[in-house]
């Protein structure tokens, strides 16, 4: 026999995470042949198992040596069944001492193998590792399995594809909230949010004249008063494009569209003197937002009010980096091919404004469905469940990527019933179905949409000469280059050549089955994603890609959603009226397209609930659960946050010197995964 030290780490976050069950525990040895047998772990006229308690014990067992595994059982005492959920299990025996992240919910009987063991994983010689891994993985395949194959009257056709749970309580538990973040969310549902920032506005004095006062909610800092005083400015609306909450609109424009019909006389007066709009597109200093084929087509919602068609153009808009290091812009057509709809700078003073109002209306709606919710939300939410679905816990895969999928289908289960539906509070404020846009773009939607370095590259914005001042690709740049360090640093710990990529079973199967059940299994369009991973380089930009999206890109274009959307006229989420022609615009007409009170409240609660933090929110660097126990693995995690307090520093002294600071990814700023 030898004397055995258990340690036990109950969570503390969940609700129901302690247990009355009665709990024992088998340890197995080296060769996961021979163990201790079964002992229950109870000390005497103590309370064990309780949330958030570290319990201790010490017992004489059978000497299996350093255990490999360990085998958790719950006999539950009453015949209402209880369960528990476990952080970590640290086991000493003879001076050595192992840890085994658990890091999940126990019900019945839980296998959990130490966590250094993840080297092995490559190539598994132990039969009963790999035994206790088979059954892992069996039963995963059961309790994340995806949402049967969407029809075309279910929410999920045209999506990628998501995990089996229609409402929020189906999901399985480890994919649930904290408690903390249940009761920030009131009732558990995100649509709880939005009625209690209704009630709040419906309280108010709503005042109709945007010109004077603050439009259906007052500015209470420093930052919201500037936004209103120069939001109507061309230089406003030109730094709201580049670093605004939707930065990813812009391409170089070395030839205009056949449908804009713009002309060098057009635009003359806003260009530097001696030079023309040819020359300046040679020099590449203008830039495209082109939403009408975006946009074409998608169905437009229905005024609760009125009963009428909301409106939203198909945007097209042309804009100049000049010398000054100012970015503009110098034309916006609301009807492709139809220069009664095209207007500039030069314009009367109404019909420009309001240009420039539908142009933001259309970029609302875009960032909204598409760069928000399908580029983010949807694709992270695939990713979540193919993770948890084709890994054990005790692969580096998993381990590395876990932190920031974890939480990503708790809020789309939510967006699903509260968020897309045709009735929903945000449908109802927005000019462009949910489902209708998204769909849409997901028949175009390409791996590259989300490789950032690869995209602004394409676009043509990569170049800081050329287009200065663009401070989402310098920190999205960064973030990128710091993070493939990161992933390239532990992937590297763990496979040493092409070979041990190719035969890892789990990984292989996770990319394919992730490609074909999750992205391809509406049209079998793999949309560039990969199904076979045959190098280091493929998956650490695999994982980069996916670690990115969600938490720097979701950060980039959801946490300014409020400071973007509740001064109304600064970017609508609708118009009441279809777009003017030029002479039309007047102050009776933009007050007549802006949208009434109750679609502009709808916009503001939706704008405020998205934009939250939650009290106990994990940021990029953070890492609360310890799944990696290897020093060599904890020394480049310290390694990375060093690299993220240095990109902080950087970004800091940048906008000391900024009248307008771009502070959406900082890393204090950056929560690891999606949430809200």
């Amino acid at each position: 026999t030898a004397t055995y030290t258990i340690v036990f780490k109950t969570n503390a976050e969940f609700v129901g995470s302690g247990t009355d069950s009665t709990v024992s525990i088998e340890l197995f040895g080296e060769d996961g042949a021979v163990s201790t047998g079964s002992v229950k772990l109870d000390q005497e006229f103590y309370d064990n198992f309780e949330p958030g308690r570290l319990d201790t014990f010490t017992t004489e067992l059978k000497d299996v040596g350093l255990p490999l595994i360990v085998r958790i059982k719950l006999k539950h005492d009453t015949d209402a069944k209880d369960s528990l959920l476990c952080d970590f299990i640290k086991v000493s025996v003879n001076d050595q001492e192992a840890t085994f992240p658990v890091c999940d919910w126990i019900y019945d009987e839980i296998e959990v193998t130490r966590g250094e063991v993840v080297r092995r994983l490559v190539k598994v010689k132990n039969i009963h590792l790999s035994s206790m891994i088979e059954r892992e993985l069996k039963k995963a395949d059961a309790k994340f399995s995806w949402i049967p194959r969407p029809t075309e009257n279910d929410i999920g056709w045209g999506f990628p594809r998501y995990v089996n749970a229609v409402t929020y309580k189906d999901l399985p538990d480890v994919f649930q909230r904290t408690k903390i973040r249940q009761l920030a969310q009131t009732t558990n549902k995100l649509e709880s949010g939005i009625h209690l920032m209704l009630k709040q506005l419906e309280s108010k004095v709503l005042h109709a004249h945007w010109k004077t006062s603050s439009l259906f909610i007052t500015c209470t800092n420093e930052r919201q008063s500037r936004l209103r005083m120069i939001w109507d400015t061309d230089e406003g609306m030109g730094r709201q494009v580049l670093n605004g909450i939707s930065p990813l609109v812009l391409q170089k424009c070395s030839k205009l569209p056949n449908n804009l019909n713009v002309t060098n006389s057009d635009v003359l007066s806003s260009l530097a003197p001696g030079t023309t709009l040819e020359t300046n597109m040679a020099a590449g200093k203008i830039y495209i937002s082109d939403y009408s084929e975006m946009l074409e087509g998608a169905i437009r919602n229905i005024d609760p009010a009125t009963k009428l068609p909301l409106h939203c153009a198909n945007s097209i808009a042309l804009f100049y980096s000049k010398p000054n290091e100012k970015f503009v812009p110098i034309a916006i057509q609301l009807v492709p091919g139809d220069r009664n709809y095209l207007f500039t700078p030069s314009s009367a003073e109404h019909d420009w404004l309001l240009a420039k109002m539908y142009y933001r209306c259309s970029q609302a709606n875009a960032h909204e469905w598409l760069f928000h919710y399908s580029n983010t939300h949807s694709v992270s939410g695939t990713g979540g469940t193919a993770l948890y679905k084709y890994f054990p816990k005790c692969h580096p895969v998993f381990k590395l990527l876990q932190p920031h999928l974890r939480t990503v289908e708790a809020i789309n289960t939510d967006a699903r019933a509260t968020l897309l539906p045709e009735g929903s509070s945000t449908n109802k404020s927005m000019a462009i179905s949910a489902t209708s846009l998204a769909r849409k773009a997901y028949k175009t939607f390409h791996h590259n949409d989300i490789v950032i370095p690869k995209l602004l590259k394409k676009q043509g914005t990569d170049d800081p000469e050329l287009l200065p001042g663009y401070y989402y690709r310098d920190d999205a740049i960064a973030h990128w280059k710091i993070m493939e360090k990161y992933i390239r640093s532990v992937l590297s710990f763990y496979y040493k050549s092409g070979e041990d990529i190719i035969s890892d079973f789990c990984l292989q199967t996770w990319a394919q089955g992730s490609v074909t059940e999750g992205i391809a299994w509406q049209d079998n369009n793999p949309r560039g994603f990969k199904s076979h991973i045959l190098s280091l380089d493929e998956l650490v930009e695999a994982c980069t890609t996916i670690m990115f999206t969600s938490s720097v890109q979701h950060a980039a274009v959801n946490f300014g959603q409020f400071e973007t959307y509740k001064y109304i006229p600064n970017s609508p989420f609708s118009m009441r009226l279809p777009p003017h022609k030029v002479g039309e615009g007047s102050m009776a007409r933009i007050m007549n397209s802006l949208p009434d009170n109750g679609i502009s409240n709808r916009s503001i609660a939706v704008s405020y609930t998205l934009s939250q933090y939650a009290p106990n929110e994990v940021y990029l660097g953070e890492f609360p659960d310890r799944l990696f126990v290897e020093t060599e693995i904890e020394e480049i995690q310290e390694e990375y946050r060093k690299d993220l307090q240095e990109l902080g520093k950087k970004i800091e002294k940048r906008n000391k010197d900024l009248q307008h600071k771009y502070t959406y990814l900082h890393p204090k700023n950056i929560p690891n995964s999606i949430a809200i």
